[in-house]
């Protein structure tokens, strides 16, 4: 997963995200681990941690890790 966050954080247009406070857990349930993604001042940085039961919460249910990282990359065809 590391790899595939470093390619997100590349990939994130600086200027363009200058403005948004982000903050996304994202949990692998093949591996139960979980990583927060942090996106402030047009930086894309994350870590591993414990989800936070207090947020918004969604499930996405994806085949592969390739195909999470291609939807994060703007690729909205069929899973």
């Amino acid at each position: 997963p590391e790899q595939m966050f470093d390619v997100l954080a590349i990939s994130v247009n600086g200027p363009r995200a200058w403005d948004l406070d982000l903050t996304l857990d994202v949990t692998f349930l093949d591996t139960a681990t979980n990583y927060r993604l942090t996106l402030r001042n047009g930086v894309l940085v994350y870590r591993d941690a414990a989800p936070d039961e207090s947020t918004a919460q969604v499930t996405v249910r994806l085949a592969t890790k390739l195909r999470l990282l291609s939807l994060a990359m703007g690729d909205n065809t069929s899973p």
